[in-house]
């Protein structure tokens, strides 16, 4: 988690629920997860919301893209 702190604040981020909440989510999953995982997870959370949280931490190398038979999953980079 301290690495998640420094780089959002290194790239002048806000640390918003959503963000924290998928970041927490993908790293207690130990296994790469779809948006659709997700979304089950933080059924609160809309699914558009999710999906930006989900690039704004791969353009920050936060998380990364995990291609699984045709999909995208992501996991922590």
């Amino acid at each position: 988690m301290d690495d998640y702190k420094r780089k959002i604040k290194q790239h002048n981020l806000r640390d918003t629920q959503p963000r924290r909440s998928v970041f927490t989510a993908l790293v207690d999953s130990g296994s790469p997860l779809s948006i659709r995982e997700l979304k089950k997870k933080y059924s609160q959370v809309n699914r558009t919301t999710i999906n930006r949280a989900l690039e704004t931490l791969d353009e920050i190398d936060l998380v990364q893209i995990v291609p699984i038979k045709k999909k995208k999953k992501y996991t922590v980079a």
